[in-house]
This record gives structure tokens, C-alpha cells and sequence, in this order.
């Protein structure tokens, strides 16, 4: 009879587990709890003057139009390269 319910609670705890991963929300919340969370980064993009790309952690200092865009820092930030056939 013990070991029934032992096998029924480690059953228990492995779905809350699985559920708890697999919800953001939840895995946010534990991560933030325990002091675990992803930092985050603010990278700025713009255009210069000769239509190059610049991305940098400062915006551009003379006024060029850029976009801010936030990454997390275990997020892969480099795009998938393009499927060949």
C-alpha cells in the first residue's frame, strides 16, 4: 500500500513538473522567485549614412532614426539559416 502511493505522488510530482515547464507564465514566475531569470538586453538598430545596419547597446548620438528592440539573454538572437533543397 506504501509503495502505491509513493508511485502515485512521484506520478503527481513529475506532471506538476512537466506542467510547470511547459507553462511560460509559471516557469517565468519560478525562475523569478528563486532569483534565476534571464536578464534582459536593449540593442538599438539603425541605418547609417552609407545604408550600412549598425546595432549597438547606445542609440545613435546624432539624432538617425533607429529602432529598440529587448532580447533575453538565453534567447538565440541569430536568425535559421534558410531551408535548401
Amino acid at each position: 500500500m506504501l509503495n502505491k502511493f509513493f508511485l502515485l505522488l512521484l506520478i503527481i510530482a513529475v506532471l506538476v513538473g512537466i506542467t510547470a515547464y511547459m507553462d511560460q507564465d509559471v516557469r517565468n514566475w519560478i525562475l523569478k522567485s528563486t532569483g534565476q531569470a534571464a536578464s534582459k538586453s536593449k540593442v538599438y538598430k539603425w541605418r547609417d549614412s552609407n545604408g550600412v545596419w549598425q546595432i549597438s547597446n547606445t542609440p545613435p548620438a546624432d539624432g538617425t532614426p533607429y529602432t529598440e528592440q529587448e532580447y533575453l539573454h538565453n534567447t538565440n538572437v541569430v536568425p535559421a539559416l534558410p531551408e535548401t533543397e
